[in-house]
């Protein structure tokens, strides 16, 4: 059985400078609203025929910083205001208030533990082996190592990752 502890999933967050919304009279739920209704996913129609309708359904999910920086958030004097104007968009976890740690690093750490009936020895094999696949699909480099998660000392080592 694996558990996964300390993963993130990445996210956009739009960070705005009270004064400059202050300044140019725009509330929060103007900033709100522009980016719920930038990001959009309903269906767009249908394509009907004698025997069939199709939905049309596409993603209009805003994946980059730059495309949020760019959103109109209100006309002031003829001019548009762009998040840009009032603060940035940047990447960053979709909870920032939860992590992981292994040895004051932060860390993803997977959990193994035994499960009865389980070869203990190709368990631990297929995990080593494993390692560079799952190094890989790290977003930023990473090191995998094996870490012994409970005694005696004859105990497996278990793969945990972390990042530099």
């Amino acid at each position: 059985m694996v558990g996964i502890g300390g993963q993130v999933k990445p996210a956009i967050r739009v960070q705005v400078d009270p004064q400059a919304l202050a300044a140019r009279g725009i509330g929060l739920e103007d900033v709100r609203t522009v980016i719920s209704q930038a990001n959009v996913d309903l269906p767009k129609g249908t394509l009907n025929s004698p025997r069939q309708t199709f939905t049309l359904n596409t993603n209009d999910q805003l994946l980059k910083p730059e495309a949020y920086d760019d959103l109109i958030v209100a006309y002031r004097s003829g001019s548009p205001v762009r998040i840009r104007d009032i603060g940035k968009a940047i990447e960053a976890p979709e909870n920032d208030l939860t992590a992981g740690w292994f040895n004051k690093q932060r860390a993803v750490v997977l959990a193994i533990q035994r499960v009865p009936g389980a070869n203990v020895i190709q368990t631990v094999d297929t995990i080593k082996a494993m390692l560079p696949q799952l190094q890989a699909s790290l977003r930023r480099p990473s090191r995998c190592r094996s870490q012994p998660t409970a005694p005696p000392p004859s105990a497996p080592r278990w793969p945990t990752c972390s990042s530099p």
